[in-house]
């Protein structure tokens, strides 16, 4: 059977001075989600960009700039809120791979 195969994002570039935190835990996730889901209007693509930044800034994602607010993302770019929101999926999808040395899931009973 064929599987589909998954396609790559797009590389994504942070605006300068920003870090990504690359040790997020299920509660950042979980964070991160609960902001999204409630910001993110009527899913239009900058709305949608602009939901994730600020939810990846809200939920402790975005390790740098420090004190980064919700205007400030507003005030970016619509070439930096691109490279960005493409750079924090990027970041989702690293942490959420499976461990390719991993056995997979244990057997359950």
């Amino acid at each position: 059977m064929a599987t589909a195969k998954k396609e790559k994002r797009p590389a994504g570039k942070l605006p300068a001075g920003w870090r990504l935190n690359d040790d997020l835990s299920l509660a950042d996730l979980e964070a991160y989600f609960k902001y999204f889901n409630a910001n993110q209007g009527s899913g239009s693509t900058w709305e949608i960009y602009g939901a994730a930044l600020r939810a990846a800034v809200n939920a402790g994602w975005v390790s740098e700039p420090a004190g980064l607010t919700d205007e400030a993302i507003g005030r970016l770019s619509p070439a930096e809120a691109t490279g960005a929101f493409h750079a924090v999926m990027n970041l989702y999808d690293r942490v959420t791979a499976d461990d390719p040395n991993s056995s997979g899931p244990l057997p359950t009973t």
